[in-house]
């Protein structure tokens, strides 16, 4: 499951290097031969993160939480302008997983393959990773989205894509598309690049699928854990509408009711401090209540909807009228 693998992550080098599909905020040709032209201290920014480089060493990493940045991890930096190296020392860390590290007490290396005004480009164990400056300002209110326009609105979506995969709008619809060839999975998803919100909500359709394939609404609140709500099609060929909770160590998953193909449901997930409600057609399906250390979900990281087709075959699934409430 995508949701799991974390879109506001930066993990350069620790145990695992996580590619990240970045959006491009603005454009900047003016390098100089080696790539090198820029100053690094100052804010970078890419899907609805931000991480900032002071002069006086020190580093910040935060989170795009309605239009405001809240800062959740802090540390020192050390950049070598010889070999372009950047040495970072986290000494605050109050978002797990995500960020620079996964704890207080990391120490990460990476290196810069460019650097200029308006862009950063960092080498992470052979991946690049691009951050830019000056993005957009995010809504901080109710965010809807009607998928009206002809073109996928990339201030406010980020796509991420795994495989063979396709985002695109076709007749006032958001349309996802997967295929995946044996033992292996295609994942395609969409994020909004802003959090904070304590009902989202989202019609969604699975129009086709080989094999097992779902679609669905997702929270990403931290590290390992993630809130899920769509349509899932089984190997036996039934279609239901499931709900799903993950904690790490813990998991909450329910058949709310069956399902039909071609078919919108209105999908929507509320959160109010202590319970996740799931809801289908504006019905109350079940609620759960998750354990202390998660309970985050309104400061979201993550709003996506995924498309997994696994042991080859093809799906493609519609999303409209999502709508996001702070």
């Amino acid at each position: 499951m995508r949701l799991s693998n974390i879109r506001l992550t930066i993990f350069f080098i620790i145990a695992l290097c996580i590619t990240l599909t970045l959006i491009q905020c603005s454009s900047d040709n003016s390098t100089d031969s080696s790539g090198i032209a820029g100053t690094l201290t100052k804010e970078w920014h890419y899907q609805g993160a931000r991480l900032t480089f002071y002069e006086n060493g020190n580093f910040d990493f935060s989170e795009n939480i309605r239009g405001d940045f809240i800062s959740y991890e802090t540390g020192t930096y050390t950049y070598n302008k010889d070999n372009q190296v950047v040495t970072v020392s986290i000494l605050e860390d109050n978002n797990g997983d995500m960020g620079l590290g996964t704890s207080s007490s990391g120490t990460i290396v990476f290196g810069i393959s460019s650097l200029t005004d308006n862009k950063l480009i960092v080498d992470a164990g052979g991946e690049e990773i691009v951050l830019y400056a000056n993005c957009p300002v995010i809504p901080d209110g109710i965010i809807y989205e009607g998928f009206s326009n002809s073109n996928l609105d990339e201030n406010l979506w980020s796509k991420d894509i795994e495989g063979n995969g396709a985002i695109s709008i076709q007749d006032s619809q958001c349309r996802l598309t997967g295929n995946s060839v044996s033992n292996s999975h295609t994942d395609v998803d969409l994020y909004l690049n802003s959090g904070g919100y304590s009902e989202i909500q989202v019609s969604l359709k699975l129009v086709s699928a080989d094999l097992e394939t779902d679609c669905r609404l997702g929270w990403n609140p931290y590290g390992n854990h993630h809130v899920v709500i769509g349509i899932r099609k089984e190997s036996d060929g039934q279609v239901h509408i499931f709900g799903l909770v993950w904690e790490g160590s813990s998991i909450y998953w329910k058949s709310f009711r069956s399902a039909y193909l071609n078919t919108y449901y209105t999908l929507k997930m509320t959160w109010d401090g202590d319970e996740i409600g799931f809801y289908v057609d504006g019905s109350l399906q079940d609620t759960y209540n998750p354990a202390s250390s998660a309970i985050l979900f309104n400061e979201t990281v993550g709003i996506g909807f995924d498309l997994n087709c696994y042991n080859g075959g093809d799906g493609q699934a519609y999303a409209d009228n999502f709508s996001a409430i702070p």
